[in-house]
């Protein structure tokens, strides 16, 4: 994600697209028409019902190896910005019995990458969603996660003005003196 010019280290933007519907078949749909804009494509399993989350764990794999770009798997319990209620025993149930297509990333919540769930964890995405306000305990937050081996790193927070933003760009300046990446929103 990152690349040397010169002395300094430039990070260079890309475009995620989220979506989120309730078939498969419609994720799909949208997946397909968002390649043209995305460099990255999420896919916002919370958003299927119950039935269509079963029918994604069959047919994901499939989308992941013929879509042209990278696909970010996402089911996220309502808590952290999901679209439905999933207590963690049934989100960490989920991803155990998901195909994992090994070309998508899995964005998963802090508490399942503390957990032992078997994954491939050089292609989790480790995740704190502070929707209220920006969290006192930001750099705790982020030493709690930087300890999972998770392999990137996210924070998604709710800032009122750009004053606000200013504790998540001096994590970020910690972040990359560590060599770690985070995605911070």
């Amino acid at each position: 994600m990152q690349q040397s010019r010169s002395s300094e280290t430039r990070v260079h933007p890309r475009i995620c697209v989220p979506l989120c519907a309730k078939t498969f078949a419609e994720l799909e749909r949208l997946a397909w028409e968002s390649v043209a804009i995305a460099d990255l494509i999420e896919l916002r399993l919370d958003c299927l019902h119950d039935e269509e989350r079963a029918v994604a764990q069959e047919r994901v794999i499939q989308l992941a190896a013929h879509l042209p770009v990278p696909l970010i798997i996402t089911v996220r319990p309502a808590e952290q910005g999901g679209q439905q209620e999933l207590p963690f025993a049934r989100r960490r149930e989920y991803w155990e019995q998901l195909q994992k297509p090994t070309t998508a990333w899995f964005d998963l919540e802090r508490d399942l990458c503390e957990s032992s769930l078997e994954i491939d964890w050089s292609r989790v995405i480790c995740s704190h969603h502070d929707f209220s306000d920006v969290p006192e305990n930001l750099d705790d937050i982020y030493d709690a996660m930087a300890k999972t081996p998770a392999a990137i790193l996210k924070i998604a927070i709710r800032a009122d003005d750009a004053v606000d933003c200013l504790p998540v760009l001096k994590l970020l300046d910690r972040i990359r003196s560590e060599g770690r990446e985070l995605i911070a929103i």
